[in-house]
């Protein structure tokens, strides 16, 4: 069986491939990358590397001949994400590919919902997927655990965590815990045919939770601080973040706050074979002094 992933998520990619490498023959596994550059990145792993554009047709169906399975990571570009993504399963099914795996974004589909454009691509892409006659899988992934630091970046030093996210709880998920289930989901794939699976944590937690874990490990007291949105921002645009990723992530802070996040399930650890990671035991590994 020949496996195609494509690249968007450069870590979640990364992940998977790594998670593969002793788990099938290298002849069977290629990577798509956007230009010549990427390839060693690919090859780093030993697996085959093509180089394809998601607005050029004859790139994908290229790339796509004799693969029987496409993982396919979602695109990264807001403005013209569904037409990408469009592209990939029209070239698939013009290819004759037997089976697509997409990674979504779990999500509530209320109207309400402060990320709507951006669950909008996502619906529309499964559903576009669904109609394709395809056979396919798709993930329902979580917000990364591994995002963490980035939203208390400076807690080391100042001892605060400063974030506007209320008391919500988000059911965090571990990138590294997608890669594994996906590389044992990809050589098990006939079991998953036509189905939809949240592939998020089995635990949700708040910042408060992440304080009182990190004043643990500290040995002295982190302070969680509800901050105001407009101010975080403003905290990050003194600090030289891009306007661009600051309004983005704005929509993200909203739907925190609105308990969007909050959902757990056990379906990812059916294909783990393990418990998930919780945010404990992540904590522990990146900020244990």
């Amino acid at each position: 069986m020949k496996i195609l992933i494509t690249w968007a998520t450069w870590k979640l990619w990364q992940s998977v491939l790594k998670n593969l490498e002793w788990k099938i023959s290298k002849n069977d596994v290629y990577c798509l990358v956007r230009d010549e550059s990427k390839k060693e990145l690919c090859e780093k792993y030993w697996f085959n590397a093509v180089v394809w554009n998601y607005l050029d047709l004859n790139s994908l169906e290229k790339a796509f001949d004799w693969i029987d399975l496409l993982y396919f990571i979602s695109s990264s570009d807001l403005k013209n994400r569904f037409l990408q993504h469009k592209n990939v399963v029209d070239s698939a099914k013009k290819s004759w590919i037997k089976h697509i795996i997409y990674t979504s974004f779990d999500r509530t589909d209320s109207e309400n919902s402060a990320l709507g454009f951006i669950n909008d691509d996502h619906k529309k892409t499964e559903n576009y997927i669904k109609d394709s006659g395809l056979n396919y899988t798709i993930l329902l992934h979580g917000i990364y655990l591994e995002n963490i630091p980035d939203f208390i970046w400076d807690v080391s030093k100042t001892k605060t965590i400063f974030f506007p996210a209320w008391d919500a709880k988000v059911a965090f998920t571990s990138r590294e815990d997608l890669a594994i289930a996906t590389s044992n989901l990809l050589l098990n794939i006939d079991i998953s045919k036509n189905n939809i699976y949240k592939f998020i944590s089995s635990n949700s937690y708040n910042f408060y939770d992440i304080s009182a874990e990190l004043t643990k490990l500290y040995w002295e007291k982190i302070t969680y601080i509800d901050a105001n949105i407009d101010d975080y921002s403003q905290k990050l645009k003194d600090f030289w973040v891009p306007e661009i990723y600051i309004n983005m992530w704005i929509l993200f802070w909203t739907a925190m706050k609105n308990w969007e996040f909050v959902d757990t399930d056990n379906t990812l650890e059916k294909f783990l074979w393990k418990k998930s990671e919780t945010i404990i035991d992540y904590l522990n590994k990146v900020y244990k002094i």
